[in-house]
């Protein structure tokens, strides 16, 4: 007897490539046949296939992508594991065990779809079920009539006829009525919300069987009609240049979005009350129109408001007005000690036995049980202080969550395994209660284990770069992470030290070391320059969120005495008193160092020992940029709290250790922004950004580019409607291994120089080579040092995303959405050797009748969150036209279309979950 029944899909790809032995290979076959085995699994033939070699074979089954290489192959012939669940098979081969490794052997090509026979059988196929409700239907509960049903309706054919059809139902089975090859069921709704499969089920007259599953989800929703909004009023001009106008309206209540228009022709939706119009004709004259729409439909248009753009301004050919010298640190620039020469992803598994460092823990792993042990001084909650042991043995895509209770838990993974630890701090840094986590770094179980304290055991020297801030990590009454003059005082960005800072780790032993700049005692009050006074680590019990941090490790000088007459090494270094794998975050003071006879001080830096600056988090998916990336937390009070947040992308890569590189990105960062340099506290242009006086041609870079990240205006250019991408990161992007596009949505600039230069003048309408050379070359370097925030430590904990990210990977989002990539060993070496989590492969496929590179995704959720404060729209895809996640990825065809495919078939909260996990990143 024949039977078959339905396979869940597993993969639908979105570029027709998976990742296989290290490359990226298609799918194919050519000239070749399946058919069914007796134990119902799918056996694909073809000439091409030459022996017990790698093959992979991917398609439609029944409408349903499959994919594999679970196959048992001799000359001419697969057996798969693959089982059919009737209707059309579409498949092809590739692999070495493929003559020409593809087959067929054009990319995307597959064989015809078809009908399979038993094996052996050349006279019989299995029924082939059609119906016209899809999997994943949606009804209504709310005001249907007790009586309400699911009108069915399927197409069933078969050569040796249909002797029964049936449909299994909320535990009930029912029969169809029938009308030549239709057959229709009438399915009750069920009386409250759920989701409920349709098994379809077809006999044939030599007993063959057909079985489709429909998914159908049923819902409540009780809200009255939402009424059409009303006609929008008060349209009005807040911006114009000579290409661009700017204007808002009052909101209308109801209203999910609103439909604007020029000279009576829609241009765009959007979400805010505000919109910019570009690529218009200097000094004309445009009418302008409102609608606001909802479920319900849209009101009707606004009165007509005129507004004109500005005449061309006078062509200003000597750029005097970019000041490229006022922010710049003027004394001694030097180059400190590169960062780890052989950089590691995870730390090997130390042996047990080990005793917890005073500020430290340690502990033991035998085969499956975790025994733990605290320090006598480490900062925590009482008791296990909610420990918790995160694995992953599916090579960090997963991880597996286990409680520590009583010092000791069970292991959930085994073999090789990666892993890391968190625990509670007494308090959270800000509002934001995932901040409280304190992490370890990231171990692995390959390998042999080590001795960490044993001499000799390791010895690295791990080097990097940043410049001065004026007030505390986590501040209320200052900045520290935004790059500006201070806004509340006099101390001025070129005032700050650039300085330069390594450790040397040697066996557990941490010792830090510094290259600050003071201060002429010539011009101190007193003649002495007090120097460098302390550096702390591991936050204090007592600290308040959303404020200056205390600590319980303090290398100044013992109360009482004269921190200046302490050695410079007591004060810097923390030498055995962590434990191997604790993350050192550290904030250290110094006086009078360079221009400005203030106390000034670090944002938080985080040292791994045994790793390095490897980063704050021992979960590899929150650290986007590696070891090159920044963890931005600020407080969530305080007159600059919007000024500070918005600065998230705003960072230099913790792994430059270049102090001219570190003052040249703050230089550029002021013409990227078009920010007034050297200004004096009063001065009423200070901190301005996007200040009409300093930009570049018409506008600023950042005027596109919101605070580095992507644009919320879609320009129009010569290739049509553009959204400005996100600046941040791309650097990294460049020296990615296996990178084959460029920049710019059509990847035609090979590096970010070429796109800045390209920006100038197909943006900025100015000629690179008229600027004066050190800004082409500042405004480049500051795009090539900015990174990538880490994402939020608690999005793991949030409902969904760590499902959307399994889903993410399942219907095939990841095959172009890349999640991990490595930086190339030839890169200069603030760059080489980095895992980077991008979310893009950096190559070109088709979509929307276009060719693009597929865009980053990194960063995206700090990046909404910016744009959401700044009351920007939040759009997505090439050329801005969709609103939402769910929107942008209904929008992907061509190489896309497997992955919107895998999409649709899911249910609203798989749907739900895998906009969570994006918006997440």
């Amino acid at each position: 007897m024949k039977s078959s029944v339905v396979t869940i899909p597993r993969r639908y790809l979105a570029g027709i490539i998976v990742p296989v032995l290290g490359g990226l290979y298609a799918f194919g076959a050519h000239g070749a046949s399946v058919c069914v085995s007796e134990s119902n699994t799918l056996v694909f033939s073809d000439d091409a296939i030459v022996g017990d070699q790698p093959i992979w074979v991917g398609g439609f089954n029944n409408g349903n992508w499959m994919w594999t290489g679970e196959l048992s192959c001799s000359a001419g012939q697969c057996e798969s594991s693959i089982v059919y669940s009737g209707g059309e098979v579409q498949f092809r081969l590739e692999g070495p065990g493929v003559s020409d490794y593809y087959s067929p052997p054009t990319y995307g090509e597959m064989n015809p779809p078809v009908t399979p026979m038993m094996c052996g059988d050349t006279s019989n196929s299995l029924p082939v079920i059609t119906c016209n409700t899809a999997s994943g239907s949606r009804f209504n509960l709310s005001g249907a009539p007790d009586n309400a049903a699911v009108a069915l309706s399927c197409t069933i054919t078969d050569s040796d006829g249909i002797n029964q059809a049936t449909v299994n139902w909320n535990g009930g089975q029912f029969s169809p009525t029938i009308s030549g090859n239709n057959y229709r069921w009438s399915l009750p709704y069920p009386d409250e919300a759920t989701t409920l499969t349709a098994l379809v089920s077809a006999t044939d007259g030599q007993g063959g069987q057909s079985t489709v599953e429909l998914l159908m989800e049923f819902y409540e929703d009780d809200e009255p009609p939402v009424q059409v909004p009303s006609v929008p009023a008060g349209l009005r001009q807040i911006n114009t240049t000579s290409s661009s106008i700017q204007f808002q309206w009052n909101g209308v209540n109801e209203a999910t979005r609103y439909d604007v228009y020029r000279n009576n022709q829609l241009q765009q939706s959007v979400t805010s009350t505000s919109y910019t119009d570009s690529g218009l004709v200097a000094n004309t004259s445009y009418a302008y129109q409102v609608s606001a729409c909802n479920s319900s439909g849209c009101s009707g248009l606004s009165a007509v408001s005129n507004f004109r753009t500005q005449e061309v301004p006078d062509n200003n050919t000597d750029y005097s007005y970019l000041n490229w010298t006022a922010n710049s640190f003027v004394t001694g620039k030097g180059v400190g000690p590169a960062p780890r020469p052989d950089p590691i992803d995870a730390l090997r598994t130390p042996v047990n036995g080990l005793e917890p460092r005073q500020f430290g823990f340690a502990f033991d792993i035998n085969g499956s049980t975790l025994s733990w042990r605290w320090g006598p001084s480490i900062v925590k909650r009482p008791g296990d202080s909610s420990l918790e042991m995160h694995c992953s043995d599916d090579g960090n895509k997963t991880f597996q969550r286990v409680s520590v209770t009583n010092s000791t838990a069970n292991i959930p993974c085994s073999g090789e395994y990666t892993y890391f630890f968190r625990y509670l701090h007494p308090t959270p840094l800000n509002n934001n209660e995932a901040t409280a986590w304190v992490w370890t770094g990231l171990f692995t179980t390959a390998g042999s284990r080590i001795d960490p304290y044993a001499p000799g055991a390791y010895s690295f020297t791990d080097g990097s770069a940043n410049w001065a801030r004026i007030r505390h990590p986590i501040t209320t009454d200052g900045i520290t992470a935004a790059v500006l003059d201070r806004p509340n005082g006099g101390e001025n960005l070129r005032n700050l030290d650039r300085y330069l800072i390594w450790v040397n780790d040697e066996s557990g032993s941490v010792d830090f070391n510094m290259d600050v700049s003071f201060m002429d005692p010539s011009i101190v009050p007193g003649g002495v320059v007090p120097g460098f006074r302390r550096n702390e680590a591991m936050r204090a019990a007592h600290s308040n969120p959303n404020g200056q941090p205390f600590f319980a490790v303090n290398t100044a000088a013992p109360f009482g005495d004269d921190y200046r007459n302490a050695p410079q090494s007591a004060l810097e270094g923390f030498d055995d008193i962590f434990s191997y794998g604790q993350v050192i975050s550290f904030e250290f003071s110094v006086e009078a160092a360079g221009l400005t006879s203030a106390q000034t001080y670090n944002d938080f830096s985080h040292y791994v020992v045994g790793c390095g600056f490897c980063g704050k988090y021992g979960d590899p998916r929150l650290n986007m940029a590696g070891r090159a990336g920044t963890t931005q937390i600020v407080a969530d009070a305080g007159q600059y709290v919007t000024l500070e947040k918005n600065a998230v992308f705003t960072q230099a890569m913790t792994t430059l250790h270049s102090e001219q590189m570190v003052d040249d990105f703050i230089v550029g960062h002021h013409l990227f922004h078009g920010i007034k340099p050297g200004t004096n506290l009063g001065d009423p242009e200070r901190n301005e950004f996007d200040n009409p006086n300093y930009r570049i041609g018409e506008r600023s870079c950042g005027g596109c580019h919101i605070r580095d990240g992507r644009g919320s205006e879609v320009i129009q250019t010569a290739d049509g409607p553009r959204l400005p991408p996100p600046t941040y990161g791309v650097k990294l992007l460049e020296v990615m291994e296996g990178r084959e596009a460029g920049f710019g949505w059509d990847g035609s600039a090979d590096t970010v120089a070429e796109q800045v230069r390209e920006a100038l003048i197909s943006d900025h309408k100015v000629d690179p080579n008229d600027l004066p050379a050190p800004v082409v070359d500042l405004i480049t370097t500051y795009v090539e040092v900015l990174t990538v925030p880490a994402r939020d430590p608690g999005v793991y904990d949030r409902p969904g995303v760590a499902e959307g990210d399994i889903l993410f990977n399942e219907i095939g989002c990841a095959d172009c959405h890349t999640p991990v990539a490595k930086t190339r060993s030839d890169a200069p070496t603030h760059l080489r050797n980095i895992t980077i989590r991008p979310y893009t492969d950096m190559k070109m496929h088709t979509m929307n009748g276009g060719e693009f590179r597929t865009p980053a995704l990194w960063g995206l959720g700090h990046n909404i969150d910016v744009l959401r404060r700044e009351s920007r729209d939040v759009r997505y895809l090439h050329d801005g036209s969709a609103t939402s996640i769910h929107q942008a990825i209904n929008a992907h065809d061509g190489d896309g279309a497997y992955a919107k495919r895998g999409y649709d078939r899911l249910s609203q909260s798989d749907k739900n979950a895998i906009a969570a996990f994006i918006e997440s990143l």
